[in-house]
């Protein structure tokens, strides 16, 4: 359906890395040309020593951070094709990426330093992964799963099942 704003999949629930596979496995069954994963905590690199000879200039903007670098990625690829980016483990994120994530959402531009890059809000999807609850902004612009750690009935849910009388 046509959308102002790039498409939001917030999964909850108490399945653990189960959610993950399910983002996955959706992102699959929609047929996505791709799909791109990051998960917020992750051990980062180490970082490199680089040595400077005297008289020589730093550069005076730090390296890329792998998040903007997952998040360009996504808009150049979904000016083309259908692409899926899962951010898991959201609530290990800082609050400034919750923000600026929406900030994304509404406005699909993505933008660090000096640099602007336009996302195609008819092929981006984006599917967050968090233990708690993601921020308010992005809750009322996601449309919300939850995945149980373990299966209900199996089928289809009874009357009884929701506390309804069969008449």
């Amino acid at each position: 359906n046509p959308t102002d704003h790039i498409r939001c999949l917030n999964i909850e629930g108490d399945a653990g890395r189960r959610r993950t596979a399910f983002a996955h496995a959706l992102a699959q069954a929609l047929e996505s040309n791709h799909v791109l994963y990051f998960e917020f905590g992750a051990e980062p690199p180490k970082p490199q020593i680089v040595r400077v000879h005297e008289g020589e200039d730093l550069p005076a903007e730090p390296p890329t951070s792998d998040f903007d670098r997952i998040m360009t990625q996504a808009c150049a690829l979904s000016e083309a094709e259908t692409t899926v980016l899962i951010l898991d483990q959201m609530h290990k994120a800082p609050f400034r990426q919750h923000i600026r994530l929406y900030e994304f959402i509404k406005s699909n531009i993505w933008s660090y330093s000096d640099v602007r890059f336009y996302a195609n809000i008819g092929n981006l999807q984006i599917h967050m992964i968090s233990d708690e609850p993601i921020y308010h902004s992005l809750q009322q612009h996601s449309f919300k799963i939850r995945i149980a750690a373990t299966a209900g009935g199996g089928g289809f849910p009874v009357m009884a099942d929701i506390g309804l009388d069969q008449s």
